[in-house]
């Protein structure tokens, strides 16, 4: 069975991408490893709806301005990938999950390493604002 996720790419004012810094828990997938905001679709969810409870889960934002960028199909798994041109103050955003959260120079972003294959969402994105 198909299982499908849905991921923010936020950009900042200095062309900076939000990734976090997933939980170092060796029971979870791709433990100690970057990704962009996101999760699981639920049961009878939408991908947009998806995405804004995400992101209210993860660090309690509502949010509303974002915009579908690219979906992804791979071996048994969809993702769906937005994004939003959003500067947060790093210091106010409560993490509910993962070890982090911080912004990357795309230079920066490449030498990461990711989970769940997401660096090509990451390469794809700059690329297509270049």
């Amino acid at each position: 069975m198909t299982k499908e996720f849905v991921s923010l790419i936020i950009l900042n004012d200095k062309n900076e991408i939000l990734l976090q810094l997933r939980d170092n828990i060796q029971s979870i997938p791709f433990p100690n490893t970057w990704c962009n905001l996101g999760g699981g679709i639920e049961e009878n969810e939408k991908p947009d709806e998806a995405i804004k409870r995400e992101i209210s889960e993860e660090i309690g934002l509502d949010i509303e301005n974002f915009k579908f960028f690219r979906k992804y199909i791979s071996n048994q798994r969809i993702d769906w990938v937005f994004s939003t041109s959003l500067s947060l103050d790093l210091e106010k955003v409560i993490l509910s999950e993962g070890q982090k959260i911080e912004y990357f120079s795309f230079d920066d972003a490449i030498k990461l390493t990711y989970g769940f294959g997401e660096e090509k969402f990451v390469v794809d994105f700059f690329n297509n604002i270049a």
